[in-house]
């Protein structure tokens, strides 16, 4: 998975996020963001080779969402700068 030292790094994601439906609620967490911002250090232990590659599945090494990438090539785009229009979905 990739490893964002700091929150300039994770920008990056950060924008995968506000373009996503997982990201139009600020009380519901993506499971996605959940595990990459509850495990992001975790992954640098030695001996954590698992977490790491769980993780890689989730999020690519250079730090593009899977699931958001799934949910585009099956055609699953959103316009969220309506938000209003996800009340109709």
């Amino acid at each position: 998975m990739a490893y964002f030292s700091n929150g300039t790094e994770g920008m990056y994601f950060d924008e995968q996020c506000h373009n996503c439906i997982h990201g139009m609620n600020d009380e519901v967490m993506c499971p996605i963001v959940y595990v990459q911002t509850t495990y992001n250090y975790d992954q640098l232990n030695k001996g954590n080779e698992q977490l790491r590659d769980a993780m890689t599945y989730l999020v690519d090494e250079r730090g593009d969402c899977q699931m958001k990438k799934v949910m585009e090539e099956v055609g699953i785009k959103f316009d969220l700068s309506e938000r209003d229009q996800i009340e109709l979905f």
